[in-house]
């Protein structure tokens, strides 16, 4: 029995609607990788700013003991801007009183302040969401006693 042969097309390629549907499902792909990314940046740069808190705060109670007094002077404010150069001075200012590198370039902004009544305000901030609440900084006050309340 004779069957006739299928004949096999010359032209190689892709037709237009297998190219539209690779490029729907790699959109897709990519608004649901970004998202993801962005939700996983900023819960970097949120334990990244929970760590230099913590080494602030651990910072200024060494430097309280050693000198009886908190970094910096009453009524001075020590900022440091993730645009700043890395060799802005008040950088080697925290290092050297605090013992702890702030870095920049990280997407965080810090401000150091001691108010007249003895206590010190630590800020550190981002331009965008860094906890789960949607927050986009922390901030904490360390009293004369060495008590820490977070705002």
């Amino acid at each position: 029995m004779w069957r006739p042969r299928m004949k096999v097309p010359s032209e190689k390629g892709f037709t237009l609607v297998e190219l539209m549907v690779v490029l729907a499902i790699l959109g897709a792909l990519s608004v649901t990788g970004l998202h993801a990314f962005d939700k996983l940046r900023g819960r970097a740069v949120g334990s990244e700013a929970l760590v230099i808190m913590k080494q602030l705060l651990d910072g200024e109670v060494m430097y309280y003991l050693e000198n009886e007094k908190y970094f910096p002077e009453p009524g001075e404010v020590i900022a440091v801007f993730k645009d700043d150069p890395s060799s802005k001075p008040e950088i080697r200012q925290i290092k050297d009183a605090l013992k702890v590198y702030v870095p920049v370039k990280h997407h965080l902004d810090f401000v150091i302040t001691h108010d007249p009544l003895g206590r010190v305000l630590i800020q550190i901030d981002a331009d965008f969401p860094i906890f789960t609440d949607g927050s986009t900084g922390i901030r904490a006050v360390m009293d004369k006693s060495g008590k820490v309340e977070y705002l």
